[in-house]
């Protein structure tokens, strides 16, 4: 986590979500610094294959680090977001129904990458 520069984990009830963050349910909220969104999404991905590193866990699905991976890893991950202080700032989620309406409570302004698209639900 420390290579990746994440914070540790969070609850997501008592996370900070103006700060740029990772969010995965079977953890919580990680806050990341700036531009280091991407290379927290392929970490949790390795953690999912029961892996140590984005880079192998990239490798061992033919995937892009760390773009191509930390897609992939929001668009099959259950309960997962993230906000990037980047672009619009806005907390982005794969799919609306990645996340459950607890999530969706907490993390408010979703926009969702359905499609290769950016679609706005609020909340």
């Amino acid at each position: 986590m420390r290579r990746c520069r994440m914070s540790d984990p969070v609850p997501l009830v008592e996370a900070i979500l103006t700060r740029p963050f990772v969010y995965c349910r079977a953890y919580g909220v990680f806050y990341v610094p700036r531009a280091w969104h991407q290379i927290a999404m392929s970490l949790l991905l390795a953690w999912q294959h029961g892996l140590n590193d984005g880079i192998d866990v990239s490798d061992n699905l033919s995937l892009e680090y760390a773009g191509e991976s930390s897609e992939y890893w929001l668009e099959v991950t259950p309960g997962s977001a993230f906000r990037s202080s980047a672009g619009i700032g806005n907390v982005i989620a794969c799919r609306n129904e990645n996340l459950n309406s607890h999530e969706k409570r907490w993390l408010k302004d979703i926009y969702y990458l359905e499609g290769n698209t950016l679609s706005f639900v609020g909340a």
